[in-house]
């Protein structure tokens, strides 16, 4: 049974380790994201200006809307050398950066390095036309990898698993007198086990932003309601038909909502969503600080760990075709 479990790791390792490597990598960035885009957003506050009120913004941004963008809502600055950010419907959680000074529309806010290294984890640089539910390769391959990842991860935990205190002491002990390959076998072992239970919460819930088979089944075994993933979808449709349906005579007022810095939108309060809480164990935003830090450590160590598992695999094979009855061994 164990080399049937080391079989399935193994090779799930060696079809999949590229891609888990990249996203690990990708994802240990964007754990740090809304630091970076607020980096990105910051401004400098000119001398003795005084912010225009979310009124001014509001008529700003409708004079620089000439392509007809759904204006749904204005987030007003953080601090004084933030921008505020225009949110529209038809681009989702991106939003446009606007001077709260001069109403000056700056382009897309955030950092456009955060935007890329997105593009990479979540689609390899290949996003669907639809990014809120179509399909495209590269997501298929993320989503994959991501199950893939499960599985190696939990035939390592059997492969591993120490049945006494003596094993354990040996599996999270690096040896550094035994040759360069048995230091990459103890590392790929101990620091795979110290990481282990971060990167199943990450693999666990990350086939949920690519799949939605994934997404119902897990919503379901977590209690959640389905219904509550697709309702502002289906509510969109519903309210533009309304509005098209109105008299072409009459003039719909737009009802911009003004929102304060972090506000989340028109997240209703109370209970957060299942898929809200998905997201947060996902990315480790439950938690403070500290739980980010060892997210992102995690992450460091799962972009690592697919490397040195090629390297064991190779030292394996080379020792082989040196001596037909090497066995598995260092396993």
């Amino acid at each position: 049974m164990r080399n049937t479990f080391l079989f399935i790791h193994r090779w799930l390792g060696i079809v999949f380790g590229v891609f888990i490597s990249v996203i690990c990598l990708s994802g240990a960035v964007l754990i740090f994201s809304n630091e970076l885009n607020n980096a990105a957003n910051r401004i400098s506050k000119p001398d003795d200006a005084t912010p225009l009120t979310a009124d001014e913004l509001i008529e700003a941004v409708n004079r620089w809307n000439t392509d007809g963008l759904t204006f749904v809502a204005i987030q007003m600055p953080a601090d004084d050398h933030h921008v505020a950010q225009a949110q529209f419907a038809e681009m989702g959680r991106n939003t446009i950066a606007v001077n709260p000074y001069t109403g000056e529309v700056l382009g897309q806010s955030g950092s456009a390095f955060v935007g890329f290294v997105k593009k990479l984890h979540r689609w390899l640089l290949m996003p669907p036309k639809d990014t809120h539910g179509g399909m495209s390769v590269g997501r298929i391959i993320v989503g994959s990898s991501a199950i893939a990842m499960t599985f190696i991860l939990i035939t390592g935990i059997i492969i591993w698993w120490p049945k006494n205190r003596k094993m354990l002491k040996a599996r999270t002990t690096v040896r550094t007198d035994k040759g360069f390959r048995w230091f990459v076998y103890d590392s790929h072992v101990s620091v795979g086990i110290f990481a282990v239970i971060f990167l199943l919460l990450m693999s666990l819930t990350g086939p949920i932003f690519s799949f939605g088979w994934y997404r119902t089944a897990a919503t379901k075994l977590a209690g959640g309601d389905t219904q509550e993933m697709y309702m502002r979808s289906n509510n969109t449709p519903q309210q533009e038909q309304s509005s098209e349906a109105q008299d072409v005579n009459e003039q719909p007022v737009q009802q911009v909502k003004v929102m304060q810095a972090g506000e989340q939108g028109n997240r209703p309060q109370g209970k957060l969503p299942v898929q809200v809480i998905f997201n947060r164990l996902h990315t480790g935003s439950i938690g403070g600080w500290l739980l980010r830090i060892l997210y992102f450590l995690a992450a460091l160590i799962g972009a690592c760990l697919p490397w040195s598992g090629y390297y064991m695999f190779v030292k394996r094979q080379q020792a082989k075709q040196k001596s037909p009855r090497q066995t598995d061994q260092d396993d």
